[in-house]
């Protein structure tokens, strides 16, 4: 719910979104982060590399899908794709 006002209320160009949240999966709220800011690009974190986990985020409004295990620079590739 923090997450969501601060999005809300400061409209980033950028927001990296964990898949695990202390409150619970983080997927289903990105359609609600999506409505409260449509500009903002969402990239999802997340340990869980199974393709259902995957195609859920992107079927939710995800823009870019990364695994913890990514190094720096695929990292930051990463973020450079979403934002283009």
């Amino acid at each position: 719910k923090e997450s969501l006002h601060s999005v809300s209320s400061l409209q980033p160009d950028l927001l990296i979104l964990d898949v695990m949240l202390s409150d619970g999966s983080s997927i289903d709220s990105i359609e609600t982060f999506r409505q409260s800011s449509p500009a903002t690009r969402i990239l999802v974190l997340s340990g869980n590399a199974e393709l259902h986990t995957i195609k859920k985020a992107f079927g939710k409004g995800a823009n870019g899908y990364i695994t913890k295990t990514a190094g720096y620079e695929e990292i930051m590739k990463a973020i450079s794709l979403v934002l283009d």
